[in-house]
């Protein structure tokens, strides 16, 4: 099963990106080079509220 959260995000892919430099947007977990994957409640945590949302600092 193949999941994107493309279809849920109003903007482009460039500014995910951007956002996820800036912490402003969960980071991406990579698997493989090929997979990337996200924590769902983070996820859900920016969708819930993107204009205030701050990625934790490990």
């Amino acid at each position: 099963m193949t999941l994107s959260i493309a279809h849920y995000l109003p903007f482009s892919r460039e500014t995910w990106r951007k956002l996820v430099l800036e912490g402003k947007a969960p980071a991406p977990i990579r698997m493989g080079g090929r997979c990337t994957v996200w924590p769902a409640a983070e996820l859900h945590k920016f969708l819930r509220d993107p204009v205030n949302y701050r990625a934790e600092t490990p």
